[in-house]
């Protein structure tokens, strides 16, 4: 029992110093693009507990994106059919790219989140998706701490991004669902 206390405690100690370590190394450098967390809320999809219902759904999780700035304008929502699941919208938010990826020199549409909808054969009775983003710039200390972080969590298998596992550009999403043979 002490050899599991005295090796959780150094396991701690790594992670703790680790995590001190890139603090203080990154503190002092500066990002060319700002970093941007980006809360969203999305109404009149299906509620995942009861598809019953209609809900409002809002991300519990960070979604941070590379960017010079966003606007609620800067949202799309790409509807996709499909037997098996039935109406679908994508959610896409145009920046220069996902955090766990150097951002990108153009600005491009970026996914992360997928809605139900509801049944294909209903299509034409469901209701329009609302969708409102409150996008907000991260200090440059804060930022480069979650770039940081982001970068050293992209190396684990467990990490997926948006709904293909990877920072994909709605062009880039779209000849991959295609190659999937998904539409």
């Amino acid at each position: 029992m002490k050899k599991r206390i005295k090796l959780f405690g150094i396991s701690c100690f790594l992670l703790l110093t680790g995590y001190a370590s890139i603090q203080s190394a990154w503190s002092e450098a500066t990002l060319k693009v700002p970093v941007y967390n980006v809360k969203w809320k999305v109404c009149n999809v299906l509620n995942p507990y009861n598809i019953s219902q209609r809900t409002c759904l809002q991300n519990k999780e960070v979604l941070l994106v590379w960017a010079d700035k966003i606007t609620p304008q800067d949202v799309k929502l790409v509807k996709k059919r499909s037997f098996i699941s039935g109406v679908q919208n994508y959610l896409f938010v145009r920046s220069k790219g996902c955090i766990n990826n150097y951002p990108g020199s153009e600005d491009f549409y970026y996914t992360d989140v997928v809605f139900q909808m509801g049944d294909i054969r209903k299509e034409s009775t469901l209701p329009k998706p609302v969708v409102t983003i409150a996008p907000s710039q991260l200090p440059n200390r804060e930022a480069v701490i979650e770039v940081a972080r982001a970068f050293r969590l992209a190396r684990s298998p467990k990490l997926q991004v948006g709904t293909t596992g990877k920072c994909l550009s709605l062009s880039q999403w779209t000849k991959f669902r295609k190659n999937q043979g998904m539409d």
